[in-house]
């Protein structure tokens, strides 16, 4: 409703307000017109304010004050969405609840749009090594925690063998040996607990059934026994 129109009907109905050819309704008129203009200003004003309803010279004014300026031909959609993001980083940091919201908003998503974050997703690692006794290497989980479902598979160049192979891990000092011959054509795998070679079962050829943990910074690692191919799965 127009404010000339929320002023005429407060006049009594014998003022005849509502004639627009009436001098009342004209002078009403003109005040409400103004008042109608100036509560147009002020919505104007307010929208400009605020990223979701701020356009043009206005959202490039609301990203100065976050130092994040227009891209080149960026529409105001693009820009208020990274706005967006980059206010929620501010507010929120790098919380769950942050990650969600500046995810939501990148992908134009409900805001109650339900969204499940995996941290640290598991991940299979495979790593060949080709080593002689006694030559040590770098290794670790290549993860923010230790590698801990580690399997450990050895295979020797034609023509060798190897006895007794031992891996150590130089920083912990802990180790794992095969008790035993590992020809050039059989393969020995070292997973779960168990250790198999060219298809036998021979875990109890094992110095110990748990395989040593790969910690997630760098550690030397050192293989002691013939010369070896070894391949380590993370």
């Amino acid at each position: 409703m127009s404010r000339t129109k929320e002023i005429i009907n407060k006049f009594p109905s014998f003022y005849n307000s509502w004639d627009k050819e009436s001098t009342i309704f004209k002078v009403v008129s003109t005040f409400g017109t103004q008042l109608d203009e100036a509560e147009k200003d002020i919505d104007v004003i307010l929208r400009s304010k605020w990223v979701d309803t701020a356009k043009r010279k206005d959202l490039e004014m609301l990203g100065a004050i976050y130092n994040i300026n227009r891209r080149a031909n960026e529409p105001d959609k693009d820009y208020r969405n990274r706005l967006k993001t980059a206010i929620q980083g501010f507010k929120g940091g790098g919380t769950i609840s942050a990650i969600r919201t500046s995810l939501r908003i990148m992908l134009g998503l409900d805001p109650k749009y339900p969204l499940k974050i995996i941290e640290n997703p598991p991940r299979r690692v495979r790593e060949d090594i080709k080593v002689k006794s006694g030559e040590t290497w770098e290794m670790s989980s290549k993860s923010i925690q230790d590698a801990e479902n580690v399997s450990i598979e050895i295979d020797v160049e034609e023509g060798n063998s190897i006895k007794d192979p031992t891996i150590i891990n130089m920083e912990t000092d802990e180790s794992i040996t095969f008790n035993g011959n590992i020809l050039a054509e059989k393969k020995l795998l070292i997973k779960d607990n168990s250790a198999v070679l060219g298809g036998k079962d021979m875990t109890d050829k094992l110095s110990r059934k748990t395989i040593p943990v790969i910690p997630r910074k760098k550690t030397e690692a050192c293989v002691c026994g013939g010369y070896i191919n070894g391949i380590n799965n993370l």
